[in-house]
């Protein structure tokens, strides 16, 4: 007897898989072809690579399927979020016809909610009519741009957009932060979240003071890299956003001293991005520089980003840092992402047993410290969720067997432990009914390393 799946669970249990399954799922049947169907052509993205060599044959831009069957009538109305990056044909019109297509594809797709504008290279031509023609969205709530839309020609035409609620701006141009204080004046209204990203140079003081007017109302603000703003200029400007819960900042290392307090009584998210530390002093300025920002703040999530992870650096331990935020914090952190950043076993374990809300935990440590977690894990935790990196450790020499692993996580309090990773592998743990006993088994799985087999407790 067959069962009818409603549409809504089959889209939620759907949602997790990835092209290839959601395509060959298509094909079972009707049901199974609309809700599949759906989900295949909810994000179009366009990202060619950057080729070494010329080729004079190809005068307009290639086009992927996906792009092609997400023009078709049948599909124009699943389109929710269109990505254009990379590196497209430079060439420009007539040769080019890119331009027209692109239009013309925005054009159907009358409920696309997000647009991401971020290509390396592009025709002249390209951005002026895509604008123009995004002019025309009536359900755009979600832009992502960067310098390819930031010139005097396109600028004009960008901030015609009206209703927002959110926009990213990577490496803002002189010419956008000139029209930007006007522009989100007229988004005020709906605009949530403000992110300029990567090289903010031409970001001043000035031009953070007039944008405090415009976001009165903003929930979410990113900042990047800009060696004209000063520590104090950045926390008096953040200090007059009332409504700031999500902080996204670029650190970098200032020897004259912060002189302004901040307080950001509403602040539940930061992310700092920083590029590696090579001694204990640049070490302990970006962990002052992190207590000081969250001092007042009920914050819930911490991520640190090292932009420069590729590069072999000094490895030295954030364990203080992890102390501090772990006591003052204790009642509200929930994640703490701390990359491949060292911690030490007392502070790992002052992390687990004063954080009686935390639930995801990512950092860096040694292989015998995550041999001890259950140990370490107070009898209240609710973590869900870890990973592990040992920088100091090579990962053949983790000496982290499966067995290992499966002791960690039976003997984790309470079994609440569902996600573990140590490096490149991971393992994940479910309830197994068994319906001819009646009995309930505890179940490893390993999901990365390959040969790896699954172990029942």
């Amino acid at each position: 007897m067959s069962v009818e799946i409603p549409f809504d669970i089959l889209l939620q249990v759907l949602e997790h898989l990835d092209y290839l399954d959601l395509y060959n799922l298509s094909l079972v049947n009707r049901t199974f072809n609309e809700t599949a169907t759906k989900l295949l052509y909810r994000t179009v993205i366009l990202s060619p690579t950057q080729s070494n060599t010329l080729n004079l044959r190809q005068k307009s831009q290639e086009l992927n399927q996906l792009f092609i069957s997400a023009c078709l009538p049948s599909n124009c109305s699943y389109v929710l979020e269109l990505r254009i990056s990379g590196y497209l044909n430079t060439r420009s019109a007539p040769l080019n016809k890119f331009s027209t297509v692109l239009c013309h594809a925005i054009q159907q797709w009358s409920n696309v909610q997000t647009i991401v504008l971020t290509p390396q290279a592009y025709p002249q031509d390209l951005m002026e009519n895509v604008l123009a023609a995004l002019l025309n969205c009536a359900h755009l709530n979600h832009l992502t741009i960067n310098s390819s839309c930031c010139d005097e020609n396109c600028v004009p035409i960008l901030t015609r957009l009206t209703a927002l609620t959110s926009l990213t701006i990577e490496n803002p141009t002189r010419v956008m932060l000139q029209a930007l204080p006007e522009w989100l004046g007229r988004l005020q209204p709906t605009l949530t979240k403000l992110i300029l990203k990567d090289n903010c140079g031409s970001v001043t003081p000035g031009v953070l003071k007039s944008f405090i007017p415009s976001l009165q109302q903003i929930e979410t603000f990113g900042l990047g890299l800009s060696y004209s703003l000063t520590n104090d200029d950045v926390f008096k400007f953040l200090e007059r956003l009332p409504a700031l819960r999500s902080l996204d900042l670029r650190y970098y290392l200032q020897i004259r001293p912060t002189t302004v307090p901040i307080r950001l009584l509403s602040l539940r998210y930061f992310t700092v991005r920083y590029i590696s530390v090579e001694t204990r002093s640049e070490r302990d300025h970006l962990c002052k520089w992190i207590r000081t920002v969250t001092r007042n703040s009920p914050l819930t999530t911490l991520t640190l980003i090292n932009e420069y992870q590729w590069r072999r650096a000094a490895a030295l331990s954030f364990s203080t840092l992890v102390e501090c935020l772990s006591r003052r914090h204790s009642n509200t952190l929930i994640s703490v992402n701390l990359g491949s950043a060292l911690v030490g076993e007392p502070a790992l374990k002052c992390l687990f047993e004063s954080c009686r809300n935390l639930e995801t935990v990512e950092l860096g440590t040694r292989p015998e410290i995550i041999r001890k977690l259950p140990s370490l894990v107070g009898s209240h935790s609710r973590v869900r969720s870890t990973t592990f990196r040992t920088p100091l450790t090579r990962p053949s020499k983790t000496n982290l067997d499966g067995d290992t692993i499966v002791q960690v996580m039976k003997t984790w309090p309470d079994h609440s432990l569902r996600h573990l990773s140590i490096n490149d592998s991971s393992w994940e743990v479910s309830w197994k009914y068994r319906t001819e006993a009646g009995e309930c088994e505890f179940v490893v799985n390993s999901k990365s390393m390959p040969g790896h087999r699954t172990a029942v407790v």
